[in-house]
């Protein structure tokens, strides 16, 4: 978090959607959340974040480890999967 609010991490909304794929999920109570076995390819990865609050910066572990500091447009981000691979996505709330 950048910043208070949202006070809970827990049951932001989050779709996953690509090449005949999408699945919706909802953080857990420390605003984690998992997804297995993806096919690799382009996705778009959707935050439903509390109102009052935006992306703010966000990072992708382990290919980059940089944080990128702007507000994606519609709280949403591109990202690529390559076959076989991890991927982490980590995202900073700000108001």
């Amino acid at each position: 978090r950048f910043s208070p609010l949202p006070p809970s991490l827990a049951k932001i909304g989050v779709t996953v959607s690509g090449r005949n794929f999408e699945r919706t999920v909802e953080t857990d109570e420390r605003g984690f959340f998992e997804l297995w076995d993806l096919p690799a390819g382009q996705y778009q990865v959707a935050f439903k974040v509390p109102s009052g609050t935006r992306i703010g910066a966000y990072m992708f572990t382990p290919a980059d480890r940089t944080w990128r500091r702007d507000s994606p447009p519609n709280n949403t981000i591109q990202i690529s999967i390559g076959p076989k691979k991890h991927l982490e996505l980590t995202v900073g709330l700000a108001n």
